[in-house]
């Protein structure tokens, strides 16, 4: 009896201090102050133009660069400097107006002149080969350069969006993160994919462009070896967004269709197209071994 008394005992006074915790924890007090708690983070937090507005960037920095000089980089060679003040074109933020600072346009004008000297090196070089061919080199060549500086930055940044200086490649990745805020938020996935790309695939792009190039008899198998990571990546980071809703990109046609939609998609088709003439390369030299047989 005196068991039972106890465990009835200790049963009730359980069940008192859970209900005199759950009415503490829904008293008016808890309420307002989480209300007060609330109000305060919003008003010292920082806004920013990613998706979902509730996401939480510490220390967010607009943009400084305007977004037509960073994606007109490759035409800035020949355009003239603005001397006018550009206001940051980023929505929602409380940073002040900004001048645009010549001395990175100058910087942006290398970076487009390197690039086309670049491909037309690759042209020259690749004379001897078929036209075709000669895409091809010039593809794996330009995008390896993207993989491994563009993509390898936001791997290596992790804070790219609190820079307040205009650095091209963080300025870049503040635009198009208003596609894709996993970039800022760190997304696992993402950035694990974009390290496999940069470190990855991106080296063995310039390999795959020695070796057509030389004519080396591996080309079109390391060709095909690296359009497979370009498509398959791609796709993972297609259908993750699908999964999710699509919830990390703005809604405005800019940012989800041609930021994310189409300039994705680019590393969709074009390596398929190159994996496709890589294998067809790969069965007529498996052919002409056959016949030699």
């Amino acid at each position: 009896m005196r068991a039972d008394q106890c465990s009835l005992i200790s049963l009730h006074s359980n069940e008192d201090s859970k209900n005199s915790c759950a009415a503490h924890s829904s008293s008016p007090l808890s309420y307002l102050s989480l209300s007060i708690a609330c109000i305060i983070m919003g008003i010292f937090a920082k806004p920013h133009p990613f998706y979902p507005p509730d996401l939480r960037l510490d220390d967010f920095h607009a943009m400084t660069v305007p977004a037509s000089t960073i994606f007109g980089v490759g035409t800035t060679i020949t355009t003239p400097q603005r001397t006018t003040p550009q206001r940051t074109i980023a929505p929602r933020t409380v940073s002040p107006p900004t001048r645009y600072d010549h001395h990175h346009h100058h910087h942006h004008q290398v970076f487009g002149a390197s690039v086309l000297i670049i491909v037309l090196t690759l042209v020259k070089l690749s004379a001897h080969l078929s036209r075709t061919d000669r895409l091809i080199a010039t593809w794996l060549a330009v995008t390896g350069a993207i993989h491994m500086v563009i993509e390898g930055y936001v791997v290596v940044t992790p804070d790219y969006y609190q820079h307040p200086s205009e650095n091209y490649l963080s300025e870049a990745w503040k635009e198009y993160t208003k596609a894709d805020s996993r970039y800022a938020s760190r997304d696992s996935f993402v950035i694990s994919m974009e390290a496999v790309t940069a470190f990855l695939v991106g080296p063995l792009c310039f390999v795959a462009t020695h070796g057509i190039l030389r004519n080396k008899p591996w080309r079109w198998a390391l060709s095909l070896v690296v359009s497979v990571c370009q498509v398959y990546g791609d796709l993972l980071y297609y259908g993750t967004c699908f999964l999710e809703g699509f919830v990390h990109s703005r809604p405005e046609p800019l940012y989800f269709w041609v930021y994310f939609v189409l300039l994705n998609a680019l590393w969709v088709v074009i390596p398929a197209c190159v994996g496709a003439h890589a294998w067809r390369q790969l069965l007529k030299k498996d052919a002409k071994v056959v016949k030699r047989w």
